[in-house]
């Protein structure tokens, strides 16, 4: 068994005599490859996805979308305060010739009991910050600090407070009705509010 002598050199031309003509030639086949794909560089597109069912998740939209064709990036718009659907999407495919049959096809889909709207979105019209960093990071439901907030258990001073802050606003609430002409008597809101607590 022959012994090995080193690593293999990264080129290797049938004849050691004209190894330095081949390299050169290698390295201007490859210089002119990679001309040819910056030339060839497939356009990504855009297409916005519109009134999607409240119940599908990045997950069930993005297996289906990717039926089509690639996806570089995906986005589904979230309520920031309660983390539901807003119902709609935006989805980036690699080639800009399959976000537009996507966007013929899918539009007025039948999905679920609603009708799709999927529109193909022109490259100027892409905000640049349309897409996430994060795009493809699993999504976490916010918590929850205002509502947890709003119940805590309150000290006496605190519900005087409270207690001062809505006379204040139901006194101001009367007075604008008095300007207005209107002759409307209503319980006092503290009493209502404050009676249960």
């Amino acid at each position: 068994m022959a012994e090995l002598a080193g690593p293999a050199k990264p080129s290797l031309a049938l004849n050691p005599k004209k190894d330095s003509q081949f390299e050169k030639t290698l390295t201007q086949i490859q210089r002119r490859a990679k001309k040819q794909k910056k030339k060839d560089k497939v356009n990504s597109g855009v297409v916005y996805l519109g009134h999607l069912p409240s119940t599908l998740s990045e997950g069930h939209i993005y297996d289906y979308c990717a039926q089509f064709g690639d996806i570089s990036r995906f986005r589904l718009s979230r309520s920031k305060r309660t983390g539901n659907s807003k119902g709609y999407a935006f989805v980036e495919f690699e080639s800009e010739d399959v976000a537009k049959i996507v966007a013929e096809t899918m539009d007025n889909y039948l999905f679920g009991e609603r009708l799709l709207s999927c529109k193909f979105i022109p490259r100027e019209k892409v905000h640049k910050d349309l897409f996430y960093s994060k795009w493809n990071a699993p999504f976490h439901p916010p918590s929850f600090p205002a509502v947890k907030r709003y119940n805590q258990k309150r000290g006496h001073l605190q519900m005087l407070k409270m207690e001062y802050r809505f006379k204040k606003k139901e006194k101001l609430l009367r007075k604008k009705l008095a300007e207005k002409g209107i002759n409307y008597s209503f319980p006092s809101l503290v009493n209502i509010l404050f009676r249960f607590s």
